[in-house]
């Protein structure tokens, strides 16, 4: 067993794994092509769907299930084929989702149904994914755009 007095601490672990993550994201948003930031983000958001899969309390077979639903998503809301209003109209559903998410968790915290969270899960991380991808696609400023996004979203997490 190993002392604890020289076992390095959970801050002590992540801090490496952070830096490491952050140079291999730096690397694939500013030497790889686009395509390589989607494919990443597809990667990150089928973790996120594993998971988001474990909120339904279900069996590994419905769960891998829904992340073949999640990657299904991916690939019909692939930025590089949507049309501008086709993203509009999937970030505004997506934008009265996190109002209605906000009611949930506002109102009524301790109701919900699998089928609710399996929603819930589509409807957060298949408009992330496409946003995502059409930040950087957008233009030449999509890596920039896409790091900026990143970090704001992470200060949040950690202050939160």
């Amino acid at each position: 067993m190993t002392d604890p007095a020289v076992r390095p601490s959970g801050l002590r672990q992540r801090i490496p794994t952070a830096i490491a993550l952050a140079i291999l994201l730096l690397l694939d948003l500013f030497a790889l092509p686009p395509i390589a930031t989607l494919l990443l983000i597809a990667i990150v958001l089928l973790g996120g769907a594993w998971e988001w899969s474990a909120f339904l309390n279900t069996v590994r077979p419905m769960r891998i299930a829904y992340v073949a639903i999640i990657a299904f998503g991916v690939l019909v809301f692939d930025p590089r084929a949507l049309a501008p209003f086709e993203l509009d109209a999937l970030l505004v559903t997506s934008a009265v989702w996190w109002l209605v998410a906000f009611a949930w968790i506002i109102f009524a915290p301790s109701k919900s149904s699998p089928v609710f969270t399996a929603l819930a899960g589509v409807l957060a991380l298949i408009p992330t994914g496409a946003a995502l991808g059409y930040l950087r696609l957008a233009d030449e400023r999509g890596a920039w755009l896409v790091l900026f996004v990143l970090v704001v979203i992470m200060a949040a997490d950690v202050w939160a």
